[in-house]
């Protein structure tokens, strides 16, 4: 069984920001969208899982965006994992048009059993049989980020609504990064578009908390930190143009 799942698409207007290509939260989305219908073809989605009493966690993403594809444009929405590591595993995405590379990404599972409150091995998650190929991911490694390089002040603030939760009752993963581009204007993010993106979650959010964001610059880079009180929701990392 081979590793790869992919599937064709096209960039409709409701999946595209205001240049009028695919937004870098709706490729997230469409990430999201495909390792839910691979891991059901595999035996192991959410449905099977919550059967079993367990849960898949997201624990980190990272995305690099070569070229946002316009409205209307044809693409191939591709995914895979690797060899399951005993606690963690790495599934790849890569967005395409022809022999073209648009985006790539990865994230970090794990998986939470709901009856220890513990994460189980992932490798026995993933069915036998399945023939682990090295479709050309990205081996770029995860930011290193902790609360420390942070100062107290933050600079923006945002209110978790209803429309922010999913179905596990908490803020959903992408919530989170349409949060903080919302804190930006049109003209920021024509003049600073996203070459890369990275997002590292900690703890969950509800509705009507109130996130606090803080930054720093390191390395060219801009670190945010989303969180309520002293507990930290998510990190994120982004590398513009």
């Amino acid at each position: 069984m081979d590793n790869l799942y992919s599937t064709e698409s096209t960039v409709l207007p409701s999946m595209c920001d205001f240049s009028g290509r695919l937004g870098e939260a709706n490729i997230l989305d469409m990430f999201m969208d495909i390792a839910a219908l691979h891991a059901e073809k595999l035996g192991c989605g959410q449905g099977s899982m919550i059967m079993d009493g367990k849960f898949w966690l997201t624990l980190k993403t990272r995305v690099t965006f070569y070229r946002l594809p316009a409205m209307n444009e044809k693409i191939t929405v591709s995914t895979w994992p690797d060899p399951p590591e005993r606690i963690f595993c790495i599934r790849n995405y890569r967005i395409s048009r022809g022999n073209e590379t648009l985006a790539l990404g990865k994230t970090q599972w794990a998986v939470l059993n709901r009856k220890t409150g513990r994460l189980d091995r992932t490798s026995d998650v993933y069915p036998e049989g399945v023939e682990y190929i090295d479709h050309g991911g990205d081996r770029e490694p995860f930011e290193t980020v902790t609360d420390n390089m942070f100062g107290s002040e933050p600079f923006a603030e945002y209110t978790v609504k209803s429309t922010d939760i999913d179905i596990g009752g908490h803020m959903n993963n992408v919530a989170y990064f349409r949060a903080f581009q919302g804190l930006l204007t049109t003209k920021e993010r024509r003049k600073k578009p996203l070459r890369s993106l990275e997002i590292q979650f900690r703890n969950q959010c509800f509705e009507g908390e109130t996130l606090l964001f803080s930054k720093t610059e390191a390395d060219g880079k801009t670190f945010v930190r989303a969180y309520t009180g002293d507990k930290t929701a998510v990190y994120i990392v982004t590398d513009t143009e």
